[in-house]
């Protein structure tokens, strides 16, 4: 036999299974080299590579979907940590119960697992600043009133999300053919801008969307329906993949050479599980 192979992550297909040590919390560890992983649900129900979308988000509540039991064939050294934390978790069964994620080996950032609960790291969420109005009394269709205006911003690419608006503005005018002018700043990311209009406070409905940083609302639209989300939607994950709770369920050597084991690993998954979007070096 050759010297020992050293303990390092194999990886093929460029996947990698991590797995939360749910008797150490907070500690992560890479499965490595995932040369097939398939479950044995349906279509979406089933943790299984040729399941993933090139776009959208699912999740799945606990009890609603079966995603089977994903099995694989792994390459790694059984001298390194996760081989022993697997061992370990079949030895647990159904307590044994830890988080997963199945996702893309890129550079982008690993998983983390506070509380020994596993979580992808997000890109931060965009946020509006201030909206400052003005008026004039010509050029419009705009009737004398008080206007009350909330903006938003958005991404149209992925992650497809919407921001909580920027804090209500309005406007008064006078006569009958009065315009109002919106300007605020660029907000990093962004793809575009949704405006919102009433003419009583907290009332905004769904007026346009524009791509630039300014919107002269000159009356020519009319309002339509949809108000400002209260929950921000920007925010996107770092890495591409499932997130899924589970345990051990089968677990054991097909052949050993200089320390390199090959092995099937079978994972019931358990519980809430999401769907993260499969996206080409993408913060999705």
């Amino acid at each position: 036999m050759g010297n020992p192979q050293p303990t390092v992550s194999y990886t093929a297909q460029n996947v990698i299974l991590y797995i939360a040590d749910p008797t150490n919390l907070g500690t992560v560890l890479p499965v490595v080299a995932l040369n097939g992983f398939q479950g044995l649900g349906g279509a979406k129900s089933s943790i299984k590579l040729s399941n993933f979308d090139s776009a959208g988000y699912e999740e799945y509540a606990p009890g609603l979907v079966d995603p089977g039991k994903p099995s694989g064939s792994i390459i790694l050294n059984y001298k390194d940590a996760s081989h022993q934390l697997l061992q370990k978790l079949l030895g647990l069964g159904a307590s044994g119960n830890t988080s997963f994620f199945l996702g893309e080996a890129d550079s982008t950032v690993v998983p983390t697992a506070p509380g020994g609960v596993m979580q992808m790291s997000q890109s931060a969420a965009f946020n509006m600043g201030t909206v400052t109005p003005s008026t004039s009394t010509t050029g419009g269709t705009l009737a004398a009133a008080t206007y009350f205006y909330k903006v938003t911003a958005i991404n149209s690419s992925v992650p497809v999300g919407e921001s909580t608006p920027a804090t209500e503005v309005s406007q008064v005018t006078t006569g009958a053919t009065s315009t109002v002018t919106l300007n605020w700043s660029v907000v990093s990311g962004a793809t575009g801008y949704k405006i919102y209009r009433s003419t009583a406070t907290n009332a905004e409905v769904f007026l346009t969307t524009v791509l630039t940083n300014s919107f002269t609302d000159t009356g020519s639209i009319a309002p339509t329906s949809g108000s400002p989300p209260a929950v921000n939607t920007t925010a996107g994950y770092l890495r591409s993949g499932w997130l899924f709770n589970g345990f051990v369920a089968e677990f054991g050597y097909q052949t050993s050479t200089n320390n390199v084991a090959m092995m099937k690993l079978t994972i019931q998954a358990t519980g809430a599980r999401k769907m993260i979007v499969l996206g080409a070096n993408a913060a999705i």
